[in-house]
């Protein structure tokens, strides 16, 4: 991995590829959920930035409070660092959210968002509320009594579905451990960032950038596709793909990878220019 001074912190990042540079934003929990992207045939033509988030894998501890802007600013930071004037967002759940604030905050920066399963509360209707928030309280319990594992278990068997394990060993070996180990930024950071992010409906129409909605059919929880509904409510181009969890491009990046090319390639910087001539 590289690594970088991004704001008065150390941030590891994995970079492959040339072309438009392509920020990936890694999901809460998994430091490299977005990993199995990169090696991509379909991305070839771009430049794949992977960073891991304050507290996450080999970039610096991260102490709260910490709001979503900050974490933000360390995209954008990271595009200064790295002298890419204009990127690409692609964020997976919470990297998705943290995406959409930098979109916010910095829209001369970025290009187009792709939005893997976005966790937006504020489009869920009370039954998908219901379940989320029973998932999170319980994690919250084990986590302020010290049970990492525990606390980290129970919140990706609500996320993922029991057995996430097995599926991302296989993919990422080593990433069980290195999710109970950044349970504190995931649990103790993030999770209070995003409590009181002030985003919402409003915010979310002022964005004016192309946006792809990535979504997979969830028979248990309806949630994913209450926001995916949302999102193209406001403009967001949809794909739906074949793939049984919130894993998504950690079970097969094939058809992510494809979608998110076509995407990219239909938004380049090359035609963005060619649109404003």
């Amino acid at each position: 991995m590289n690594q970088a001074r991004v704001n008065g912190r150390t941030m590891a990042y994995h970079q492959v590829g040339s072309g438009d540079p392509v920020v990936l934003l890694h999901a809460g929990f998994v430091a490299d959920s977005m990993v199995p992207l990169l090696g991509r045939p379909e991305l070839a033509g771009f430049r794949l930035i992977a960073p891991h988030r304050r507290g996450y894998g080999r970039s610096e501890p991260a102490q709260p409070p910490v709001a979503m802007r900050d974490l933000a600013m360390d995209v954008l930071g990271l595009l200064d660092t790295l002298e890419v004037d204009r990127g690409h967002l692609v964020g997976h759940s919470f990297g998705a959210n943290v995406a959409l604030e930098a979109a916010r905050v910095g829209p001369d920066r970025v290009v187009s968002l792709t939005l893997l399963e976005p966790p937006l509360g504020f489009y869920l209707s009370p039954e998908a509320t219901d379940y989320l928030m029973a998932v999170v309280g319980a994690a919250m319990q084990q986590f302020a009594a010290g049970d990492l594992g525990a606390a980290v278990t129970t919140w990706l068997d609500g996320a993922f579905g029991p057995g996430w394990q097995a599926i991302i060993e296989r993919v990422l070996p080593g990433a069980v451990a290195q999710a109970a180990h950044d349970a504190p930024a995931a649990l103790g950071v993030e999770a209070a960032a995003l409590q009181v992010w002030p985003f919402g409906p409003d915010q979310l129409r002022e964005i004016r950038i192309p946006m792809l909605s990535v979504v997979h059919a969830d028979p248990a929880w309806s949630g994913f596709q209450e926001i995916h509904t949302a999102l193209l409510g406001v403009g967001a181009e949809a794909l739906q793909v074949d793939l049984p969890s919130h894993l998504l491009q950690i079970i097969d990046p094939a058809p992510v990878a494809r979608g998110v090319t076509d995407f990219l390639t239909r938004h380049s910087l090359s035609v963005r220019a060619r649109s404003r001539t």
